[in-house]
């Protein structure tokens, strides 16, 4: 399991202010003395992250980029799903240069689940080959990768709630998930 959180100040976590996120934490590997890629940005950072890469080698050299090939007009945004796939089918799956964890644990015959919060969380498993990909799940603001298993993340926990119903700003249902599987219902049955 790998727990990014971008931007929080490290000193934050504490058994007093986030006492599951300390005993994660203390049951864990913290990298108390990281250092973020240049340039500092979210999109980069996360690809460097997971793939073990700088952003010269990866493919992803900032969080908005000018690629005519996949708009001749306007910079992108180089996490959106459209330009994901646009991207990934124009280089023939390469949008990102080298294979994320999520992709090496897939081809190795294991199950990856990633729910985030950001866009980045669909840059970690973008699905390029579904034959490794069966049983692994992107969820992303009451969207799923493959989009077929959203109605079986549905069946399985019930219906996403409302946007907004949790934390200002969360998204990815992260709280709602570990709601529903305290309460029993389990996510193998969905990834």
């Amino acid at each position: 399991m790998v727990v990014v959180w971008d931007g929080m100040r490290p000193d934050f976590v504490s058994e007093e202010n986030t006492p599951a996120l300390w005993n994660l934490a203390n049951e864990g590997v913290v990298f108390r003395n990281h250092h973020a890629v240049y340039p500092s940005a979210t999109n980069v950072n996360g690809t460097a992250l997971v793939t073990g890469v700088y952003p010269g080698h990866s493919g992803l050299i900032a969080n908005h980029d000018y690629r005519p090939e996949i708009d001749s007009k306007y910079s992108i945004d180089v996490e959106i799903p459209k330009v994901v796939e646009k991207g990934d089918e124009l280089s023939g799956g390469k949008y990102i240069s080298f294979p994320t964890m999520a992709e090496i644990v897939q081809r190795a015959g294991g199950r990856t689940a990633i729910v985030t919060a950001k866009t980045v969380g669909l840059l970690l498993d973008r699905h390029v080959n579904p034959g490794s990909a069966k049983n692994c799940v992107t969820l992303f603001a009451g969207d799923s990768r493959p989009r077929d298993a959203l109605s079986q993340i549905v069946e399985a926990l019930g219906p996403f709630p409302p946007f907004g119903q949790f934390a200002r700003g969360d998204k990815s249902y992260a709280t709602w998930i570990r709601a529903r599987s305290a309460s029993g219902a389990c996510c193998d049955q969905i990834v």
